[in-house]
């Protein structure tokens, strides 16, 4: 054969595994931060040919979150869980939603506007968000400060920056203050290396017979001195025909509670499918970076996130078809660091945030058509800090730092106005429902300074990795916070790792939960708890947790990975049901005892992992009595269990992969166990499998610009289930989802 029918041949199948898959997905649907900026560590192929599971690399792969500076996984005092960006796009996850909902030990529930999520056993209740968990880009705090809460969705990055993502599960605001208090998540973003780079891509999407799109794109210069980027993503995303499901035994369709529903009669509900139930997300992020051995690292970053979604499904806002949530997020963040590998290290940060409601956004209550209501509220946050780390004898090394934030709130409450003509008043008059001389700002503040000590301190043990934190904090609102952290890690051999974690965090009140207003519609509604005359002021919540974490190597290709773990939390906020009100209130200590066990596999060809997690908990019985069990905590599953397969195929340049969730019941919200007569109940355990095809090592243009082509089906079977919710309802899946993308590197 001769080398131009060679390349043609090989053009060929390229093109028809491309149009293979199109085909297919279109068929388918039819039928249905100390460290410098951008820390990240490379930017090798999404997808190697031919790979085996190297133990040693796998042991000692870097991380950061764990300490704020970079080591090995094995000694690093955190357990934590990494997904590096070849895992990330062969799996076809696109959002920190589908990442986390994937890692053992966290559950994430979808309100189809911002997702919620849960930390072994452990939910923040309603309007929680990602409030006790910290979520940094590239060490830098980035999240909607009103509600304490990151978003999951598409509009918190755009995926194709993404390096890796560090999920440390534990408390770790002895490093890094309030937020960091059952996890924190770290995604580290790529570095631009060899002179101009980028790629842009399109993608399809297909939910309930609705089609969707997104295009986005990165570029980028890097050399030995400098680098830039810059990268977009939006997509629009129709969830329209998603029906609520009777999941409770009081759920009356002729009360006023649950008009949402037809009022048709038992045996069930007549759908009243969501309508136009679209979500827009749209961010754009970028990062430069500056290196010089003689003035050190200057860096900068930052973004824009834009949520805008259909409310179909909020607490008095359900079903009707015109509610609208659109919050918008910017965050700027610089960086300089003097002296970074010497034996002394200066940094410095400083940051600017600010973030607020759309225009567009509206919302209307169930059963009442004559009003619509605007929230009002935001914020404008400035952080800064520095710090001093120090090599000391004994191959130690200490960090001594301080932070400072200042935040300046916009509080939440209501404007209403009425839709039509009302006596003299004309469509669209405001009446703002707050009350006469109420404050409309607050000022929240936080000093904070730590100290901490870590290395191998004995020659003799060179494997024996000990550390220590301690900080102090101080809120303007609060008494004096402080936490402290205690590990130890020692590598038996080169396959054997163990270590021991203890340690106290704590985590503020959210703004919302501390000053917001009541005032929307007539039930239901979302208030602060200084508007709530018989309530003692909120307390700030805390956590005493320990861990013991093994990781042993089998054989060069086989890894287990197990966790025992116990953590008590104290004066815990979250939103309490009282009449038809929410408010946010301080609940009695709960105390939980668990475990993950971990297997991960890979050869040439395969790679294979299954995960599992349990957990344990105090809770009241029906006679009041405090009990211990494997009991569903409330809003999450006591269980999950997570399995996948990877068959990278080189010679069809394509990569097959294969993700099964098995969740555990649920046990309902304490919103609706009032509402359901006080009887408990809990939501049935279910399974989804994905499947993903991804293009491998697709060079159809040049061997240096790589095509990529992904198709994603999300729930492959179509298995419809409900997740805890409040205010009468549960929130209904979306099911099967189909999603195909095509990309191409330059």
């Amino acid at each position: 054969m001769s080398p131009n029918l060679g390349a043609l041949s090989l053009f060929s199948l390229r093109v028809s595994w491309s149009a293979a898959i199109a085909a297919a997905l279109v068929t388918s649907s039819a039928a249905a931060q100390t460290e410098p900026v951008a820390s990240g560590a490379g930017d090798a192929s999404p997808i190697e040919g031919a790979t085996t599971l190297d133990t040693e690399i796998l042991l000692n792969a870097p991380v950061i979150t764990a300490t704020g500076r970079e080591q090995s996984r094995a000694l690093a005092p955190a357990n934590v869980v990494t997904w590096e960006r070849d895992e990330i796009h062969r799996h076809g996850w696109t959002s920190l939603a589908d990442v986390l909902s994937n890692t053992p030990g966290l559950y994430v529930t979808d309100d189809l506007v911002l997702p919620q999520i849960g930390v072994r056993g452990v939910g923040g209740g309603l309007r929680s968000g990602t409030r006790i968990v910290r979520i940094m880009i590239n060490g830098v705090l980035v999240n909607f400060r009103p509600d304490l809460t990151a978003f999951l969705g598409q509009e918190y990055i755009p995926f194709e920056t993404v390096e890796r993502i560090e999920i440390a599960k534990g408390p770790l605001s002895a490093l890094y203050g309030a937020n960091a208090f059952l996890a924190t998540v770290n995604v580290i973003t790529r570095v631009p290396r060899n002179g101009v780079e980028g790629e842009a891509h399109g993608n399809l999407t297909f939910i309930n017979g609705n089609s969707g799109f997104g295009f986005g794109g990165r570029a980028g210069y890097g050399s030995s001195t400098a680098h830039f980027q810059l990268a977009y993503n939006q997509a629009t995303y129709d969830r329209s025909g998603v029906t609520l499901d009777r999941t409770f035994g009081n759920q009356d369709p002729g009360t006023s509670a649950f008009s949402f529903f037809d009022g048709s009669p038992d045996p069930g509900f007549q759908p009243n499918p969501s309508r136009d139930d679209k979500t827009r997300p749209k961010t754009l992020y970028g990062s430069a970076e500056i290196r010089s051995e003689d003035y050190g690292i200057f860096s900068l970053q930052g973004g824009l996130q834009l949520l805008d979604s259909a409310a179909e499904f909020q607490p008095s806002s359900v079903l009707t078809h015109r509610s609208r949530v659109a919050l918008r997020n910017n965050w700027l963040s610089a960086g300089y660091v003097y002296g970074y590998g010497r034996d002394i290290t200066l940094s410095f940060t400083a940051g600017l945030s600010s973030g607020k409601p759309l225009g567009r956004e509206t919302l209307f209550a169930t059963g009442v058509d004559g009003f619509r209501f605007q929230r009002n509220f935001g914020y404008t946050a400035v952080d800064m800090g520095g710090a001093l780390e120090a090599k000391l004898p004994l191959q130690l090394e200490s960090k001594t730092g301080v932070d400072f934030n200042y935040d300046r709130e916009d509080v939440l409450f209501f404007t209403q106005f009425n839709v039509e003509q009302q006596g003299t008043r004309p469509p669209n008059t405001p009446t703002e429902r707050i009350e006469e001389g109420a404050d409309r700002t607050v000022t929240i503040s936080n000093v904070g300074v730590y100290t901490q000590l870590g290395g191998n301190p004995f020659s003799s043990m060179p494997d024996l990795y000990v550390l220590g934190n301690i900080r102090y904090d101080k809120p303007n609102l609060f008494d004096g916070q402080l936490t402290w952290r205690a590990g130890i890690a020692y590598q038996f051999s080169p396959r054997v790792t163990s270590k021991l974690f203890i340690g106290r965090a704590f985590e503020t009140p959210s703004p919302v939960q501390l000053f917001a207003r009541p005032g929307f519609g007539s039930a239901f509604n979302i208030v602060g708890n200084r508007t709530i005359n018989d309530t003692d002021r909120l307390r700030v919540q805390n956590v005493f947790s320990t861990e013991l974490a093994t990781t042993v190597a089998i054989t060069n290709t086989v890894v287990i990975d197990t966790s025992v773990y116990y953590q008590s939390i104290g004066d815990f906020v979250e939103f309490e049901q009282i009449t038809t009100n929410f408010t946010a209130r301080n609940r009695p200590p709960r105390r939980f005892v668990g475990g993950e066990l971990g297997l991960r596999g890979s050869s040439s060809r395969l790679s294979t992992y299954v995960f599992g997690s349990a957990t344990a908990r105090t809770y009241d019985d029906e006679n009041g009595l405090q009990q211990f069990g494997f009991r569903q905590p409330p809003e999450l599953p006591a269980y999950t269990l997570y399995a996948g397969t990877t068959l990278r195929l080189p010679e069809a340049y394509m990569a097959v992969d294969i993700t099964g969730r098995l969740v555990g019941s649920r046990g309902a919200s304490d919103s609706n166990i009032i509402l359901n007569n006080r009887e408990r109940y809990t939501l049935p355990a279910y399974a989804t499998v994905d499947l993903t095809l991804t293009s491998l090592d697709l060079f159809i243009f040049s061997d240096s610009a790589e095509t990529r082509i992904t198709a994603n089906v999300k729930n492959l079977l179509d298995n419809r289930f409900n997740n805890p919710g409040y205010g009468g309802f549960d929130f209904p899946s979306v099911g099967r989802v189909f999603f195909f993308r095509l990309a191409q590197t330059f």
